[in-house]
């Protein structure tokens, strides 16, 4: 009996002085040794350097290298290039394992390479006819690193006026042409001749070819008017903010705004409350005010004056109700012209509202600027927005979305060709841009 107790006292302890199953007890001590290979040792330099590791702890990374001169100052002539930890090039910055590259005494060696000398351009300007004014240099030195990526052509009285009859059209720099308002990181670094190129000055940049027209009282018959962008005409539709009826901004409720150029339509109830004689309308757009076209409100028609509407075959246009925005939907009407029947109600989706508003920052923003958008609703750009990110190489899109419950961020760099970015239909999904520039989860 008493030697049974022994032999089970005996296995218990064995059992407690054993690690768990399958788990093994190691330890081991290494010296790390630092090679300053040629460079000199600063006040934070150390020798050596003991590494503990154990196979029971968590695989935490031992040391994450950021190179400092304050550690070590490199050889004269050269530049940090990453360190040789036992014979394997590991970069700045990179976590290194007691497990992985450091299993046993390590040197890790410092290796430097040929610092690199910023090289200096030279740009020279040519009027091509222009008049220089008071700001006006013939060339400019330019540093690759310091002011190379900061220097933005922008067209301006002050450094050089259009020859008479002309207007700023772009510059030519090598042959090829450049938009004002363009880093020059996308173009080659290197001298270059910055060429004002002028184009022939539109008479009116805004046009129409609607001739003074007549509204018949009790008609209910809306008058229409047609605008056009003497160049551009595709940005038409999309710069127009206001309409002006006798000098005086009017409700936007009280007339149709459609694209095609842009087409106004004044609604004929609105033009029944007008006086008769003549009056002016004009359109403001975003870049100036467009051409001043007169119309006349005429003698009331049959029927009798205090008549209701006759009858009529309504006739149904689509009309915006209320306005989307960039976080609350809106709605348009399906309305009749003649008498405001409504006859169906459709929600607009933001969506439109939110490329729209992208769109404007963009065209606003100050050269080189990096645009934020933030959105927990949509999940790409359209080509309202692309259109105009392409116009503006300068200026850089940070994008910050949710999907699937986790927020990311992605940056559209400055310089990238945003056109190219479209699918079939226009859009760019902001996992796609993922792909294509880095996708960043935001963890805060």
């Amino acid at each position: 009996m008493k030697k049974s107790l022994v032999i089970l006292m005996t296995a218990v302890l064995l059992v407690l002085m054993l690690p768990p199953l399958g788990q093994r007890v190691f330890a081991a001590e290494y010296t790390v040794t630092w090679d300053p290979n040629g460079g000199t040792p600063g006040q934070q330099w150390k020798d050596t350097e003991i590494v503990t590791y154990s196979e029971t702890a968590a695989p935490e990374p031992w040391w994450t290298p950021n190179y400092s001169e304050e550690v070590c100052a490199p050889p004269a002539g050269m530049a940090f290039d990453a360190y040789d930890v036992g014979g394997q090039r590991v970069a700045a910055v990179t976590a290194i394992q007691p497990n992985s590259l450091i299993k046993q005494d390590t040197t890790i060696k410092y290796l430097w390479k040929p610092a690199e000398t910023a090289e200096t351009f030279t740009l020279t300007f040519d009027a091509n006819g222009g008049e220089k004014g008071p700001d006006w240099v013939d060339s400019m030195t330019l540093t690759e690193w310091a002011d190379w990526c900061d220097f933005l052509p922008h067209q301006n009285d002050s450094v050089v006026k259009a020859p008479a009859g002309k207007e700023f059209d772009c510059y030519e720099v090598g042959g090829q042409k450049m938009a004002a308002v363009t880093s020059t990181k996308i173009i080659p670094k290197g001298d270059a001749v910055f060429r004002y190129i002028w184009r022939d000055k539109s008479s009116e940049l805004y046009v129409t070819d609607k001739l003074p027209d007549i509204y018949k009282k009790k008609s209910l018959k809306p008058l229409i008017f047609k605008f056009r962008r003497s160049v551009s005409d595709d940005l038409t539709f999309d710069l127009f903010r206001s309409l002006k009826i006798d000098g005086v901004v009017i409700d936007r409720k009280l007339y149709f705004a459609r694209k095609g150029s842009l087409e106004i339509e004044l609604i004929g109830d609105y033009l029944e409350a007008m006086p008769d004689g003549d009056h002016t309308l004009q359109p403001v757009f975003e870049d100036g005010d467009g051409p001043v076209v007169t119309f006349t409100i005429g003698e009331k028609s049959s029927p009798a004056a205090g008549a209701g509407v006759p009858w009529h075959e309504h006739d149904y246009v689509w009309q915006v109700e209320k306005e989307a925005t960039p976080t609350i939907d809106g709605e348009m009407i399906y309305v009749c012209r003649k008498c405001g029947s409504v006859s169906q109600r459709l929600t607009i989706t933001g969506y439109v509202s939110f490329n729209k508003d992208l769109a404007d920052r963009i065209r606003a923003a100050q050269p080189g600027a990096e645009i934020k958008v933030e959105t927990d609703k949509w999940i790409s750009l359209y080509a309202i927005s692309l259109d105009e990110l392409a116009k503006r190489p300068d200026v850089s899109v940070k994008i910050d979305f949710r999907h699937q419950g986790k927020r990311y961020e992605v940056v559209i760099p400055a310089g990238t060709d945003a056109a190219a970015l479209k699918d079939e239909n226009g859009y760019a999904g902001f996992l796609f841009l993922g792909s294509k520039f880095g996708l960043t989860e935001i963890t805060k």
